[in-house]
Parts: C-alpha cells; structure tokens; sequence
C-alpha cells in the first residue's frame, strides 16, 4: 500500500525516536531467496537508554515488499569499534532483529515508529552492541629500582566551582532525558491503548462480520428453503392442473355423449308418442294382442309364466279366505296342495326350456 508506506515513513523521520534515521534506496534478499533490488530502507540510529545514559544503536530497517501485510526487517549494524553482543535474545548473529512486535504484527494496527520505541526499550534492558576493548601491544619496559624516598607532594585543592556545574548539568541532563523518557512512555501508551482500541473495533468488526455471515446463512437457507416449497407446490400445481385438464376433457366427451344419448332418447319418445297416438286412433288392443311371441318357446313360457301367475293370485285369495273364516282349514290345505303341486311343475318346465334355449 504506498500511501500507507509514505504515511508510516514521514511519521517516523518526523518523530523524536526516528529523527536520526534517513530513508534511501537499497536492495534486499529474503530468507525465500527472492532479490528485490530496490526497497525503501531506513538506515541510521535510534536511541536507548541504559543505566541513566543514552546510547545510540546504529540500525538498518527495510521495508519489503508486500508492506503492511508483511512486517519490516531491521538489523543492527555496529560501526567501526563496535561489536555484536553473542548469544543476544532479540538480535540473531547476522545483526536481524527478532522481538514480539514483529511477531505479532498487525498490518492494521503496527507502524513504524511504535516499533522504533519497542525496539529502544528493548536494547536498554540489554545491549546489542559494545564497544571493542583496544587490542594494541604495548611492551613491557623494566624500572630500575628505587630505593631514594620520593617526596611526599599533596594535592592540589578540589574546583567547587566546576564541580557545582558540572553537577548542575547533570542534574539538568539527566531530567531532561527524564522528562524525554515520560514522554517516550506517554506516546508509548498512547499508542498502546490506540492499538487496543483499534484491536477491539476489529475484534467487534470480525465479531459483527461472522454474526451477519451467520444471519445471511440462515436466510439463505430459509430463502432456499422456501423456494425449494415453492417449486415443489408448483410442481404438484402442475401435476394437479393437468390432471383437472384431463378431467375436463373426459367432461366434456360425457357431456356430448350424454348429449348424444338425450338426443337419441328424444328421438325413442317422439316415436313412442306417435306410436301411442296411432294406437289410440285405432282403439283399444286386446289383452292377448299385447304380447304375440315369435316362437314356440316362447309362447310356452309365456303361457307357462301366466299359469304361475294366476296360480300364485289363486294362493292369495284362497289364504285370505281362511283368515277371513270363508273356508275351513282342511278344505285350505287340500286346495294349497293342488295348486303348490301345479305351480312347481310349472315352474320346473319353465326352468328347463330356458336351459334348452341357451
């Protein structure tokens, strides 16, 4: 991001913890073995107190690419006289400098300078870098022995003067590195509770995020879901429909059948009324007249079904007389089997010329 990159980098060398610090143009090969032959670099010292003095740290930072997503990479670099400290807990043998702040970056929330303080609290609580002890031989020359008494020579009288003074400017150093250190705290704080405001607006963010996710989830599963019902009802809307289609066409072919069926019927009654009509000008027909069988068959069980006929009215009425006192009922008998024994035997003959004809 380069607007973010310009922001955090004028910030820095505008700070009172990175004004020793100058940007420049520098290449740079990451631990992936990609070579970037031009990254922002910052190249300089930064300030740490130890023991009630401040030191300077002479330090590299380069901004990689990809920047705020990925952290910066900063190295100590000790100038001539000086040396690396071994076995360092924050800073590797190379110089490169590992701290909890680079390993919990945050690309929205850390920036350059936070880091430059972080880093100066840390080197005051242990140094990086000493100065080399001098390594030059100087020979050993033999005094000769002295056994004369040498004088006694006093003292010359301490400067008060000089001393008040230079106590003044101590004092006045030391609360001004003081009153620099409160302020390095302050921002120190300051920064910390503005990333832990900015570390719970995106706490709440992510929070409010997963929830909505959630929330349109679950609608999209109801939408889903009513959608599916929907399609599932129309569907059987459409089985339904052609179904009544199917019973309206089936309708409407009874409807010109009985149609057809009511025609035809008119048709019967208007030549049933005329045939009533022309018998009604002819006369009165003969009982006998009304039923003329076309076979010998069929004129026996006419004549056979008449005889039963008759005398089933035959057992009526002689029934009714014996309730009625007419007759007695040995004479009701006798007449019963006569005419049971003649209606069986008519029966029977009925029943077996209708074998016969099939």
């Amino acid at each position: 991001d380069p607007s973010r990159l310009i922001n955090d980098g004028n910030k820095l060398i505008r700070s009172n913890e990175g004004k020793a610090l100058k940007a420049k143009v520098s290449s740079i090969t990451l631990n992936d073995g990609t070579s970037h032959g031009s990254v922002l670099t910052f190249a300089g010292t930064i300030g740490m107190r130890y023991k009630g003095f401040t030191y300077n740290v002479p330090i590299e930072i380069f901004i990689p690419p990809g920047y705020p997503i990925r952290p910066p990479l900063c190295f100590v670099r000790p100038i001539e006289g000086m040396a690396l400290k071994e076995n360092h807990r924050n800073v590797g043998p190379d110089g490169m400098v590992y701290m909890p702040f680079l390993n919990q970056w945050g690309p929205h929330t850390s920036t350059l300078r936070e880091m430059i303080v972080v880093m100066g609290l840390i080197f005051g609580e242990d140094p990086p870098v000493f100065k080399k002890p001098l390594t030059a031989h100087v020979p050993y020359v033999s005094q000769p022995h002295i056994t004369s008494h040498t004088p006694y020579v006093t003292a010359q009288p301490p400067n008060y003067d000089e001393i008040q003074a230079r106590e003044i400017e101590n004092e006045k150093r030391e609360r001004e590195e003081a009153e620099a250190l409160a302020r390095v705290l302050a921002e120190s704080e300051r920064a910390a509770e503005l990333e832990d405001e900015i570390r719970t607006t995106s706490e709440i963010r992510d929070t409010l995020s997963k929830k909505l996710v959630i929330s349109l989830k679950n609608f999209n599963g109801e939408v889903r879901g009513k959608i599916s019902s929907s399609l599932k009802e129309h569907a059987t809307l459409d089985g339904r429909k052609k179904v009544i289609s199917e019973e309206i066409k089936n309708l409407k072919d009874k409807v010109e059948i009985f149609n057809t069926q009511i025609r035809h019927v008119d048709d019967q009654t208007e030549k049933i009324t005329d045939f009533i009509e022309k018998q009604e000008l002819k006369g009165e027909t003969p009982v006998d007249n009304l039923a003329i069988p076309g076979d010998l068959s069929s004129k026996q069980m006419l004549q056979l079904s008449a005889k039963n006929a008759a005398i089933g009215d035959c057992l009526y009425y002689i029934d009714k007389a014996l309730m009625n006192g007419h007759i007695e009922l040995v004479v009701h008998l006798k007449e019963v089997r006569k005419l049971a024994k003649k209606q069986f035997f008519a029966r029977a003959h009925l029943v077996k010329i209708a074998k016969m004809q099939v």
